[in-house]
């Protein structure tokens, strides 16, 4: 890839595992193939801030996939249910293990920057929490349809984040358990 894409990469990665602030710029040189110390990084970003700016932004951009199949899950009326939220939830977890510096850095780093945050939570979160909304809604029974459905979307969004991934491999044991509601 091209020294631009190598500096994002790299930044990020490194953002992940030491934090912004416990990451310098020579570091993130070296790790990008640069000379350590060198300034190169400054011929592609105005400033560290702006590299983090980059990251966050490209990460964002590349949540479109989820958010694609978040939506065609909920529009998928012939799929039960139980296979929608399936769908959702292997696509999240899975996300959040590809993800997982950006979602060190977004945890730890980005109350330093409330306005990379905010892109962050109306770019990717929100966006995804109304899809989930939007698909619990149309896959409600008519007599259910008026019920607020926010809450369960954050309880679905809420419980993918808490469990995460184990081993690499999604497990949902609630969802392939055999079903006795009824």
């Amino acid at each position: 890839g091209s020294t631009r894409s190598r500096l994002i990469a790299e930044s990020m990665r490194l953002f992940g595992e030491q934090g912004y602030s416990g990451t310098s710029v020579s570091e993130i040189e070296a790790a990008a193939g640069l000379s350590g110390g060198s300034g190169s990084l400054y011929r592609h970003f105005a400033s560290k801030k702006a590299l983090l700016s980059e990251g966050i932004r490209e990460q964002v951009a590349a949540g479109k996939g989820l958010l694609g199949l978040v939506r065609d899950a909920g529009t998928a009326e012939e799929a039960p249910l139980r296979e929608s939220l399936a769908m959702i939830a292997v696509a999240g977890l899975r996300r959040l293990e590809q993800e997982r510096d950006f979602n060190r850095v977004l945890i730890k780093d980005l109350s330093l920057f409330p306005e990379l945050l905010e892109i962050a939570r109306t770019e990717e979160i929100a966006r995804i929490h109304t899809a989930i909304t939007d698909c619990l809604q149309r896959h409600a029974a008519p007599a259910r349809g008026g019920l607020d459905w926010v809450a369960p979307a954050n309880v679905i969004i809420g419980a993918a984040c808490v469990r995460g991934p184990r081993d690499g491999v999604p497990r949902m044991p609630h969802l392939d358990a055999e079903d006795t509601s009824g």
